[in-house]
């Protein structure tokens, strides 16, 4: 049988600890869709870098929990709406 597919906010935060980057896009854009706040979303990819980092201790995984905790902060600094650092994050990734 077919896998269901998981489509709760979670699966934005599997898809980046797996780093799968499709996923990771397809996730965001459902997300967005659905109507999540930024900031949910945000806290989310946040929780599952922090994650990764506890079970894989290396200077990508550090440096991808660094990148997010100053997002928001940079985001407003800059003038641009968390939604679009977002993107432009996950792009990144990809």
């Amino acid at each position: 049988p077919k896998k269901a597919r998981d489509t709760t906010i979670f699966a934005i935060g599997n898809a980046l600890q797996q780093g799968k980057r499709k996923e990771l896009w397809v996730a965001y854009q459902r997300e967005l869709q659905k109507g999540s706040a930024p900031e949910a979303i945000h806290g989310i990819l946040f929780w599952a870098a922090k994650q990764q980092c506890m079970k894989n201790d290396s200077p990508k995984s550090r440096a991808l929990v660094s990148d997010l905790a100053v997002l928001p902060h940079e985001s407003r600094r800059k003038g641009f709406d968390l939604e679009y650092a977002l993107e432009h994050f996950v792009l990144s990734r990809a």
